[in-house]
């Protein structure tokens, strides 16, 4: 008898067994669904464009010692409160755009249309995740990711914005330091300009008022000074009264002395006779010069003889004095009082100079003296005002040499303070796998909900149906006893066929085990992985990636 039929007890209730059996009573309600939703998700994960991945990442050196640096040269380039606004940087569209354009980004979209390129930058934003990793003290880090469809341009794209950001940095540091550098030296020629300009002044005032020392002795030096002035001043005065006495005692002795003591009469030269006795010599000199180089036969020595005699002739022709001549003699004494007296006169105009000299400089060191506390003042003011240009040149002339250091160094490879961590190669791009679609992912999760929409499809008809399907449903049901059940009768014939369909079906399963287990073992074994058929390897491929 059938176990079923021996419990004639009251209704038990639904149990594992039914809930069990309804998989295979609704076996196909439960596969249709799976297949469907399963090839739906394997077509959905070969057909979608494939998204791949990149980030970078670089080190922000900490430059919070150099900003100490650079704030006494009066520049401020701190990077770390700089770096905070990196997403709104980045995220900007006027900085995205020549970027996009330049590596010909679309992502699906029509970029020639503006409502989609609209569309095309929001969607990059979605994708384009920045990450700021920021400390009190210590480098910080920025990592750029972005998710595109094609591995080369998501590359260069990934790349371009890092670039970009980081010499716009750099470009916003070095503009800063060029506009502080270009004040700095503006100011600088202003400041030496000016300190020429005051030693200049300071060197004329001292010229003007004859005045080198203004210290706490001056005073005293220029009243010493004007005692000796003055003193110098009476000598020179005492000395020209008595030289003029004296002139005026020569000048008396010199008008009671005869200028003229005798006179005599002397005869004078003829100048034509002095002349021809002059030439007679030179003639003569000649002669017996040739005659000391030439022998007596030389033309020249008869030559010089002849004209000797002819000039001798005319000599002796020409009257030796002229005319008688008188002479006066002068006297010895009155000679000398004469020049006594030009001594003195001379003395007396040197003596005249030196007092007027004395006199001026007597009257310029009493103004100075009465001067003296306002050329102090004044001294000390140009003196206190030369001194504050000059520093502050010296001040300048340091902070334009430490800012000159600073633009060439920022100008140089050591001002660049971001240092690539990890950046994805051009030559690597080829060879990444799709972050999206996943096709293991696609597949298990279409398995998953194929299996859950056949089994609710299957119980939904299961507990749905009016009609009796197992004995407990009757049993449940009726309040009769149940006295038998009767299986569904076969003809030999629906048996055979049955039991073929059963043939084929296993056949099938097999042979589909078979070629995955095959395919798989020729995937992983790279000796045998030429033995694959090209569709299958591509299948393969896009399942496992380049595992």
């Amino acid at each position: 008898m059938d176990p079923d039929l021996q419990q004639q007890g009251p209704d038990q209730g639904v149990g594992i067994g039914d809930y069990l059996s309804v998989f295979s009573r609704r076996a196909w309600l439960i596969v249709i669904p799976f297949l469907l939703v399963l090839g739906v998700s394997a077509a959905l994960a070969f057909l979608l464009p494939a998204q791949f991945k990149a980030d970078t990442v670089v080190i922000v050196e900490d430059t919070s010692v150099l900003d100490t640096v650079y704030s006494n040269v009066d520049v401020l380039l701190p990077v770390k409160p700089l770096l905070t606004t990196i997403k709104q940087v980045i995220l900007r569209r006027s900085f995205l755009e020549k970027i996009v354009d330049d590596n010909d980004i679309r992502e699906g979209f029509d970029v020639n249309n503006p409502r989609e390129k609209t569309r095309l930058f929001a969607h990059i934003l979605t994708r384009l995740k920045v990450r700021l990793v920021q400390q009190d003290e210590g480098p910080d880090v920025i990592n750029i990711e972005y998710q595109g469809r094609e591995a080369r341009k998501v590359t260069n794209f990934l790349n371009d914005i890092r670039e970009g950001y980081v010499n716009s940095v750099l470009d916003r540091r070095r503009v800063e330091v060029r506009k502080r550098l270009d004040d700095l030296e503006s100011r600088l020629k202003a400041s030496q300009r000016s300190v020429e300009s005051v030693s200049k002044n300071y060197e004329r005032f001292q010229r003007e008022n004859d005045y080198q020392v203004f210290d706490g002795k001056a005073l005293s030096g220029k009243h010493l000074r004007l005692a000796s002035v003055r003193d110098q001043l009476a000598s020179e005065q005492v000395k020209e009264r008595q030289s003029q006495k004296e002139l005026d005692e020569v000048g008396s002795l010199l008008n009671a002395e005869p200028k003229i003591v005798e006179q005599s009469t002397t005869q004078v030269k003829s100048l034509a006779w002095i002349n021809q006795r002059v030439l007679i010599r030179t003639l003569d000199a000649r002669l017996k010069d040739a005659r000391d180089k030439f022998t007596t036969r030389y033309p020249l020595i008869a030559q010089l003889e002849k004209h000797l005699v002819i000039q001798r002739d005319k000599l002796n022709q020409i009257p030796e004095f002229d005319a008688s001549q008188k002479v006066t003699n002068i006297n010895p004494i009155w000679q000398g009082l004469k020049s006594r007296q030009d001594e003195l006169k001379t003395q007396l105009q040197g003596l005249g100079a030196s007092i007027e000299a004395l006199g001026r400089q007597r009257i310029l060191l009493e103004e100075h003296v009465d001067l003296m506390p306002t050329l102090q003042r004044q001294e000390a003011e140009l003196s206190r005002r030369r001194t504050s240009v000059v520093e502050q040149a010296a001040v300048l002339t340091r902070r334009a040499g430490a800012l000159r250091s600073t633009w060439n160094k920022l100008n140089s490879p050591e001002g660049n303070i971001f240092r690539v961590l990890q950046a994805p190669l051009l030559e690597e791009a080829d060879s990444w796998d799709p972050v999206f679609p996943s096709v293991p992912l696609f597949v298990g999760i279409g398995s998953f909900i194929g299996l859950l929409i056949g089994a609710g499809l299957a119980f939904l008809v299961e507990f749905s149906s009016s009609s009796f399907v197992t004995v407990n449903q009757l049993r449940r049901t009726l309040p009769v006893a149940v006295l038998g059940q009767m299986g569904v009768l076969r003809t030999p014939e629906e048996v055979k066929k049955r039991r073929s369909r059963s043939i084929v079906a296993w056949v099938v399963v097999l042979t589909i085990v078979a070629v995955l287990v095959y395919g798989h073992v020729c995937y992983f074994s790279p000796e045998l992985r030429t033995n694959l058929p090209t569709w299958l390897f591509k299948i393969m491929k896009g399942f496992y990636g380049s595992q």
